[in-house]
C-alpha cells in the first residue's frame, strides 16, 4: 500500500517537461514512474515489463535508459 502512495506522490514531484522516470520495487511488485502518470506490474511479468518498455520508448527515452531492475 505504501508503494502506491510514494508512486502517487512521485507522479506529482516529477518534472513534466523532461523525460525523467524513477523505478522503484517492493518484493512482489515493480513501479516505474514519470510526471503525470505511473506503471506497475508484478515482479517477473515478461509482459508487464515489455508493455511498460513499450511506452517509455513511444515518449522518446533511449534504450540505454531503459534499464530498470526486476
Amino acid at each position: 500500500m505504501f508503494a502506491h502512495v510514494l508512486a502517487d506522490a512521485l507522479v506529482l514531484a516529477l518534472d513534466s517537461e523532461a523525460d525523467w522516470y524513477c523505478d522503484f520495487r517492493t518484493e512482489h511488485e515493480t513501479f516505474v514512474v514519470f510526471a503525470g502518470w505511473v506503471f506497475h506490474y508484478a515482479r517477473g511479468d515478461r509482459v508487464g515489463r515489455e508493455a511498460t518498455a513499450a511506452h517509455v520508448r513511444s515518449v522518446g527515452v533511449p534504450e540505454p535508459q531503459i534499464d530498470w531492475l526486476e
